[in-house]
């Protein structure tokens, strides 16, 4: 069996990671800190802070200092170059979003809106979209893009990879107005690990069919209603 660390935010709730530890596939997870760079309420959001693209985790060159113990663990146990970026980073858009690109491991896909995009991720787009936000917009299930983004479908349909369309409503994001599917969870090995309750979702049916279909195993985390903490990154584990 494959083993992944988990990449988390540093406010995910500790039974939380208590329960992702308690299945096989998870070796470990690991909790980034804050980036005081962007804005708070995404400070600690994976898919915020970094891109795992190939072989290679990209971040900027100021985070790369502040989570210098947790990039070096992760690079060494999951074989990953570290690449650190320069470009200007901030809480406005368009810069806060340089590293939230949707990646799609198996076809060495990479979807993102390519003007924001960090300076080393630029060249590796593979679609251009209009959503800055990629990563925290879409989540990738058994070789599924889960979206409620227009841009985003659009995209994933122009490479034949197969899409699951949802409203998107219902997911909680503190501090604003609405939060994102892929900032709501993360897939591995047939389970898909959600921060909270997809009941108050008005396409919950929708993904519960899907998973039920696929034989994929639903994991609410919290008992909450369903909240965007900038996703959970898998990444496999080389070195045991």
């Amino acid at each position: 069996m494959n083993k992944y660390i988990a990449l988390v935010g540093e406010r995910t709730p500790p039974t939380a990671v208590k329960k992702m530890l308690s299945f096989p596939a998870v070796f470990d997870v690991v909790k980034l800190p804050f980036d005081t760079s962007v804005a708070p309420q995404i400070g600690d959001h994976p898919d915020t802070l970094l891109c795992i693209f190939g072989d290679t985790l990209y971040v900027h060159q100021s985070y790369a200092r502040t989570a210098a113990a947790q990039l070096s663990y992760i690079s060494e146990k999951c074989s990953l170059k570290l690449f650190t970026s320069p470009d200007e980073r901030s809480a406005s858009y368009p810069f806060d979003c340089g590293f939230n690109a949707l990646v799609i491991p198996e076809r060495n896909v990479l979807i993102g809106r390519k003007k924001s995009l960090a300076t080393p991720l630029k060249a590796l787009c593979s679609a251009n979209i209009n959503q800055g936000y990629a990563g925290c917009s879409a989540l990738y299930a058994d070789k599924t893009v889960i979206t409620a983004d227009p841009s985003i479908l659009k995209a994933a349909e122009s490479l034949s990879l197969p899409t699951l369309h949802i409203s998107g409503n219902g997911i909680s994001l503190p501090g604003y107005s609405e939060g994102f599917i892929g900032g709501a969870g993360g897939y591995i090995d047939k389970k898909l690990f959600l921060f909270g309750d997809i009941q108050t979702c008005d396409w919950r049916d929708l993904l519960t069919d899907f998973c039920t279909k696929r034989n994929i195993k639903i994991v609410q985390l919290e008992d909450s209603p369903l909240t965007d903490r900038g996703g959970i990154k898998f990444v496999e584990v080389k070195n045991l």
